[in-house]
């Protein structure tokens, strides 16, 4: 009784590591973006527990946490995000901060990849 080779041919080991490689690079393209968008939810919860907000020097409260964003997301590098991407809307409860955004990078040729992050977070008055 004879047995038979198995294994993987040398197509199927290519195509394997090819798409590996391609999905690899895909998640190194991405893994900026993303990194990104932690540091713009980390700033948003910065905010939120700023007591400054609520001062009662405070006159404008849109402004201050306006204001507070914006020196959060310089200080953390986030480049991507400008206070036109911002929203500030008061409720009865507080302010409702929102962030919406797009973010592009090169895959590679002409093809590019844009993600649409949208992050929102409420600021209770005290």
């Amino acid at each position: 009784m004879q047995k038979s080779q198995q294994g993987a041919t040398l197509i199927g080991v290519i195509l394997f590591w090819g798409l590996l490689a391609f999905f690899l690079y895909i998640a190194m393209c991405v893994t900026p973006l993303y990194l990104e968008n932690y540091n713009i939810k980390s700033s948003l919860e910065s905010v939120q527990s700023d007591p400054a907000i609520f001062s009662p020097t405070t006159v404008d409260v849109k402004g201050a946490i306006r204001e507070g964003l914006r020196k959060r997301l310089s200080i953390n590098n986030v480049k991507r995000v400008q206070m036109k991407d911002v929203d500030i809307n008061g409720t009865t409860g507080g302010y409702l901060v929102k962030v919406s955004y797009d973010a592009q990078t090169k895959l590679f040729a002409n093809i590019d990849i844009v993600i649409h992050f949208k992050e929102g977070i409420l600021i209770k008055k005290l």
